[in-house]
């Protein structure tokens, strides 16, 4: 059960969080963006969770994505955009002991936080835009070879999610090839 808030913690960190550092030298076109990706790589890198209340703990993590069945689907006029699909993320976390568990994660995640499958989407000097139910999205791509993106970013950030407020700070990274 702690897995489970832990990658839940972090993954809401990952989701609204993202440092936009725009260094990417890519020239991305919104046209470069349209059609289907498949997940290839979803990753968490030295990720520390220092719950302050309300019990004291400090949590380090990290893990991988694999079985990957997940895709997001970009449409043009209207900008549309839509995940499907589920893969198993592997989360290692120690808090005195270490822990290696299996879960299953699917699109819910980004549904729900948007209240739609499908949401909009917008592309500004290699910033992705996911917009919907009033939520903002912004994706920093670092890396474009016109069939793959790579997407990485650094994560420092207090939240509190049912009465529990943690500071959560690590690496993410997502990758996706049509």
């Amino acid at each position: 059960m702690k897995s489970k808030i832990l990658l839940l913690l972090f993954a809401v960190s990952f989701l609204f969080s993202c440092e936009i550092n725009n260094t990417s030298q890519a020239d991305i076109k919104s046209a470069d963006i349209v059609g289907t990706w498949n997940l290839t790589d979803f990753r968490i890198e030295n990720a520390v969770l220092n719950s302050i209340t309300p019990n004291s703990a400090i949590y380090t993590a990290s893990g991988f994505g694999k079985n990957y069945k997940g895709s997001i689907t970009f449409s043009e006029n209207p900008n549309k955009v839509s995940i499907e699909g589920n893969f198993v993320f592997e989360l290692t976390y120690t808090n005195g002991q270490t822990f290696t568990e299996d879960m299953y994660l699917d699109a819910t995640l980004f549904n729900d936080t948007f209240n739609s499958v499908s949401s909009t989407w917008n592309l500004n000097k290699n910033i992705l835009s996911l917009m919907g139910d009033g939520e903002i999205l912004e994706i920093d791509i670092k890396e474009f070879t016109g069939n793959k993106i790579v997407i990485e970013t650094e994560i420092n950030q207090t939240i509190t999610i049912n009465n529990t407020t943690t500071g959560v700070s690590g690496k993410g990274f997502i990758t996706l090839e049509k």
